[in-house]
């Protein structure tokens, strides 16, 4: 309780957040906190998905960052062409 007490002095919003939930959590389940805390996580990593880039595929993701198109791990003209409407 005394880790959870100073956390909750901290000047990091989110630390304090954080020690409360964990707090209230062991308040009041304390056997699902252990469960949450000291739980194991089964990880399953699916390497099909993943995407590699091309050299040149990535000249233009780097040219393009910031674009809604490397938020989406898609190439720009993968999109359509561009219209423009007058």
């Amino acid at each position: 309780m005394k880790l959870l007490t100073k956390a909750t002095q901290s000047f990091n919003p989110d630390v304090v957040d954080r020690a409360y939930i964990y707090w209230r959590l062991l308040s009041i389940e304390p056997e699902k906190a252990k469960r949450l805390v000291c739980g194991t996580v089964n990880v399953t990593v699916d390497t099909q998905d993943k995407l590699l880039w091309e050299t040149r595929d990535l000249d233009i993701v780097l040219e393009n960052m910031g674009s809604i198109s490397n938020l989406l791990h898609k190439l720009p003209h993968s999109f359509g062409k561009k219209r423009i409407i007058t």
